[in-house]
């Protein structure tokens, strides 16, 4: 296994090193061969073919390689509570923020901590703020954009209302609008009049509702009842920029609404559509894997969005583009470890990739983070230190891209009760 220490990054043309290996790309153009045309970049035309060197690859300007800016982060919390799903949030005209999810046995919330990640590293992120929902049981808390400002979520109150919760980072009081929507929580996606697209139903079951700008005095619109499985099912949404949104969500079978008398199987099949701003849904991309979804993301991009999933006990992790009308062309698979996690983002016109490996029974190399950006033809991938390995809990990580996509943040947990943050930077090859 090939690992290089902070500060350095391996370079490959379309294969990963290490454990994880990709098993098919499908690049936007060629790689530079002999006397050949190189493929066009994001920032100008295309480049110069190769001088018989077998195949050059052209990296985007200013981004030859990968480099980490320096050792982990950690961000301890002190609750007591075990910690989960880790959510970036870009606060519109405010700081980045990290939230994640605090749970026992008997309740669940959110908690917050402001990132200045895009200066001198390391960062000293304040202690992190509790947002208290009152919320019984550990259900899934979907967390979104809010009001500039703001950010909000989506949960239970301790008396089973759904609610959507609107806070500020850096302050415990958060404001309750309470919904008459069943079930748990599994997305909130902000839209462009201020609406909101949730996702929610019980175990098994998906609802889609449309949520009026608040505080209103309209009432929830019901958009589609599309989920119907014997387990739980995985559900995200993007915003576009014309108002509507694409949601990919995991069923038992391809758009079955649980009309039918059949006992339903497993989430085995992950299914996107569109969803127009009065509410109107159409149909687009699904694809079908062998176990139920035990991961499911999906990202926006220019022109739709980018979708990762992963199936139950499977090695092979996918990616794939996702159109304005919600229809997919498969991009990027690798095989690696059914235990690992996976977080994608969008990047220049490819994707930036981050992959956390436990240590398990089937998997007994040291834990560490790799990040791998990809475009065309041209791959990077980082590792973290081998003599330093991170501790990496069974939790999947997040990733966001600054905004001039130079610099990669990346947040994990590094124990049930301590968040890790580390940040690599675009950076000249160091030979």
């Amino acid at each position: 296994m090939s690992r290089v220490s902070f500060g350095f990054a391996l370079i490959a043309a379309g294969v990963a090193c290490g454990a994880r290996t990709p098993l098919a790309e499908d690049g936007a153009g060629g790689t530079a061969a002999t006397g050949g045309q190189g493929s066009a970049g994001p920032e100008g035309g295309a480049g110069d073919g190769g001088e018989g060197d077998g195949g050059s690859i052209r990296p985007p300007t200013g981004c030859e390689t990968l480099a980490w800016a320096g050792d982990p982060v950690l961000v301890p919390w002190a609750g007591g509570e075990t910690l989960s799903a880790l959510e970036f949030v870009q606060i519109e005209r405010g700081p980045l923020v990290l939230t994640f999810n605090v749970s026992t046995d008997f309740s669940s919330e959110v908690a917050s901590v402001v990132i200045d990640a895009w200066g001198a590293w390391p960062p000293v992120p304040p202690p992190a703020i509790r947002h208290s929902t009152g919320s019984g049981g550990t259900q899934p808390v979907a967390v979104a954009l809010g009001k500039p400002g703001f950010f909000a979520y989506a949960a239970r109150d301790v008396r089973s209302r759904m609610g959507i919760f609107v806070g500020a980072p850096d302050d415990e009081v958060v404001i309750q609008h309470v919904l008459p929507l069943t079930g748990e929580a599994q997305f909130l996606e902000r839209g462009q009049d201020g609406a909101s697209l949730l996702g929610h139903g019980a175990s098994g079951l998906l609802e889609i509702s449309l949520v009026p700008d608040l505080p209103s005095v309209q009432q929830p619109q019901s958009v589609d009842a599309t989920g119907c499985a014997s387990s739980r099912i995985l559900a995200d949404a993007v915003t576009q920029s014309d108002g509507s949104y694409l949601v990919a969500s995991s069923n038992n079978d391809p758009f079955d609404d649980c009309v039918d008398p059949d006992i339903p199987g497993p989430p085995r099949f992950v299914q996107i559509a569109r969803v127009d701003p009065d509410g109107s849904v159409s149909n687009g991309s699904f694809h079908e894997l062998d176990t139920a979804i035990r991961r499911l993301q999906l990202v926006p991009r220019p022109g739709g969005a980018l979708l990762l999933h992963r199936a139950q006990d499977d090695a092979v992790m996918h990616i794939s583009e996702i159109d304005s009308a919600g229809f997919s062309t498969p991009v990027h698979e690798s095989n690696g470890n059914a235990h690992y996690g996976d977080a994608i983002a969008s990047w220049r016109q490819g994707y930036a990739h981050v992959t956390t490996w436990p240590q398990t029974p089937d998997n007994d190399t040291d834990k560490f983070v790799s990040l791998d950006v990809q475009q065309a033809s041209f791959y990077a991938q980082a590792f973290s230190n081998q003599q330093a390995p991170v501790q990496v809990e069974e939790v999947d990580p997040t990733l966001i891209v600054s905004s001039d996509e130079r610099s990669f943040l990346v947040a994990w947990l590094w124990d049930e009760a301590t968040v890790a943050l580390m940040r690599a930077d675009c950076a000249e090859r160091p030979f």
